[in-house]
């Protein structure tokens, strides 16, 4: 492709000079400019004409009249520099299809000037290729999310003049795609996304597309800086060996420095122990967690112990409610199922179970009571109420865990 540059002369003195014409010289010693042409010019009547090659310049060279001029510098300036650009030494750069005008200036106080015209025409340089990043040639996108191709879509040449691409979808029921470049998944399989320019080149490109199904994961909040409350605070019971007494061993996530038993909190069964403080027949102690923030939750893990797993340590059932002043509590989830089975565990009802020693691994998902919520709900405070138990063996009721947590699909 060719970009052309034409001057239409504006000054008829300017015009016969340019032609080497007489009538323009003044042999006078320190003479003043009398007129200015451009050497570069082509005369084709009734225009002077520049042609100049795609991404390329020209370099103007001034004549000036007459030749003993004593100062024969000159100005450049044109109007709109979104068109062209004309430096201080007389290079022309073309920028966009337009019409300017550039003047050239003596600068020896004579006033001399020249205009012309300025037509840019054919200025298109097409694209030779669509380039695309490694991600966006090769894309995984989930069902319901988003990724946007047009980010990483270039083309070749750095200066193609229309860089406009459309983006077409081979099976809008897998994926669909805007205009943008916008990539949605709408099922799990595969498709292509078709590029193609739009200034005339006829260039296109596939990209592949891999449409996965969402992963639901649980997700179980940092707690630390969380606090845990026993109330009444006599029903957390002392062990040397465990622990026991510390509301915090449900959120340390380990064992008590120098013991080989895992920590929990041990708290005194109603009816086995000592009176607690306020216990009557339906008393039920319970703990209360502070998250010191509102949070999503979708469930509660409640982790026993993997040491000495008899049944008659666990709480059976337990129930769950939530609060955002401290004080007053809604009900989340009521009587739930809290007793983990174990090895060898029938799990049946007491006195059918048989006592179960066995110790597992502190990652043995068998430890793990969860407790999965029918929605979601948002609270700062939690508290878990002990509801039901072994009535007729131990004395305590032990727990090593207590973890809040929300799904998270991805």
């Amino acid at each position: 492709m060719k970009r052309t540059v034409f001057f239409r002369t504006m000054a008829l003195a300017g015009a016969i000079c340019s032609l080497g014409l007489s009538g323009c010289n003044d042999d006078s010693d320190g003479a003043k400019v009398s007129a200015i042409g451009v050497k570069e010019a082509v005369y084709v009547s009734p225009i002077m004409q520049l042609s100049l090659k795609d991404n390329a310049t020209l370099q103007l060279t001034p004549f000036i009249m007459p030749q003993n001029a004593a100062n024969k510098a000159v100005a450049y300036s044109n109007k709109y520099p979104e068109v062209l650009e004309v430096s201080a030494s007389g290079l022309i750069t073309a920028k966009a299809v337009g019409t300017d005008t550039i003047t050239i200036r003596a600068t020896d106080g004579s006033g001399v000037k020249v205009s012309y015209p300025v037509f840019i025409t054919n200025h298109i340089v097409k694209a030779t290729a669509i380039n695309v990043t490694a991600t966006g040639a090769n894309m995984l996108v989930k069902i319901g999310k988003t990724f946007d191709l047009g980010a990483t879509v270039t083309l070749a040449p750095a200066d193609t003049w229309d860089k406009t691409v459309t983006y077409k979808s081979s099976n809008e029921n897998i994926a669909t795609v805007t205009a943008a470049g916008i990539v949605t998944g709408v099922v799990e399989g595969n498709a292509v996304i078709t590029i193609t320019t739009a200034d005339g080149s006829n260039i296109s490109r596939d990209c592949n597309l891999t449409v996965q199904g969402l992963v639901v994961r649980d997700a179980n909040y940092d707690r630390t800086g969380w606090t845990a409350t026993v109330v009444p605070a006599n029903a957390a019971l002392s062990d040397a060996t465990i622990g026991g007494d510390n509301p915090m061993y449900l959120l340390d996530d380990g064992s008590i420095e120098g013991k080989t038993q895992e920590s929990c909190l041990s708290v005194a069964k109603p009816g086995r122990t000592a009176p607690l403080d306020g216990e009557t027949t339906n008393f039920k102690v319970s703990f209360v967690i502070d998250m010191k923030a509102a949070q999503d939750i979708d469930y509660f893990i409640l982790r026993h112990r993997s040491d000495n797993r008899t049944v008659a340590l666990q709480v059976w059932e337990a129930s769950f409610y939530g609060s955002n002043d401290g004080t007053t509590f809604a009900l989340i989830k009521g009587k739930a199922v809290t007793r983990a089975a174990g090895n060898n565990d029938p799990y049946t009802d007491f006195p059918n179970t048989p006592p179960n020693y066995t110790a597992l691994g502190a990652d043995d998902p068998k430890l793990n009571a969860k407790i999965t919520l029918d929605a979601t709900v948002n609270y700062r405070y939690i508290k878990m109420t002990y509801d039901v138990w072994n009535p007729s063996a131990s004395g305590s009721m032990q727990i090593a865990e207590f973890n809040i947590g929300k799904m998270v699909t991805e």
